[in-house]
């Protein structure tokens, strides 16, 4: 896992627009259960495409568990 934090890490630093990015990180915290981490990348989603799908919902359930 360590290695898929490291290049999507690497593709926002190259384009901090990158939603896929964002999403698919905060889909390896969430499993990691690194809420807080997944809680930000999930925010960046949704900033950068309001209409996402699932972010909103990742959202939603990480205010339950106090994120």
């Amino acid at each position: 896992m360590t290695k898929v934090i490291a290049e999507r890490k690497k593709a926002i630093a190259i384009n901090p627009d990158y939603v896929s990015a964002h999403w698919n990180l905060a889909i390896v915290y969430w499993d990691l259960k690194r809420y807080a981490e997944a809680k930000k990348e999930a925010e960046a989603t949704v900033r950068l495409n309001p209409t996402h799908g699932q972010a909103p919902q990742m959202l939603e359930e990480l205010k339950g568990k106090g994120y």
